[in-house]
């Protein structure tokens, strides 16, 4: 489990040619030596990441995806037909459905997230990256009741 943010709602910080050349190489070295001790590789960062996504999603090798932000674009069920092996997680905005929603809505997203994600790789339901401040309890329980029921 490695990686950094790379990316914000409006795209990544670096455009793909230096991801390609500069990134790219140097992440498949470190997904090689996770694999070679037969250790899954998930990578971290929330954003948008469709201009690199072949590169960090495909090429690199990385087993899985996290802090998948739905609310900057990264939808669950688009990255599921692209690549149907990843394991994904996350899936329930933080800064707003999380933060900001009513438990109904925060249910209705992480089922959405679920639905969605559970096929090939499958998903990890989570927040899109962290518990934000003043986050309500109640919604944090809300979709930690989902995944329960959804698992049962």
């Amino acid at each position: 489990f490695g990686g950094y943010d790379l990316a914000d709602k409006n795209g990544c910080i670096y455009g793909p040619k230096v991801f390609h050349n500069m990134v790219l190489p140097r992440l498949k070295a470190i997904v090689a030596i996770a694999h070679e001790h037969n250790l899954p590789y998930l990578y971290r960062t929330d954003g948008n990441v469709w201009n690199i996504a072949d590169d960090l999603l495909l090429h690199s090798g990385v087993d899985g995806y996290g802090e998948l932000d739905q609310a900057a674009g990264m939808d669950i069920g688009e990255l599921r037909e692209h690549y149907s092996d990843l394991t994904m997680w996350g899936g329930v905005p933080c800064g707003s459905t999380l933060a900001l929603g009513t438990p109904e809505e925060v249910r209705a997203m992480a089922l959405e997230s679920i639905e969605k994600g559970k096929s090939g790789g499958g998903i990890i339901l989570g927040s899109s990256n962290s518990i934000m401040p003043r986050t309500p309890p109640e919604n944090v329980w809300a979709m930690v009741e989902v995944g329960r029921e959804y698992t049962l």
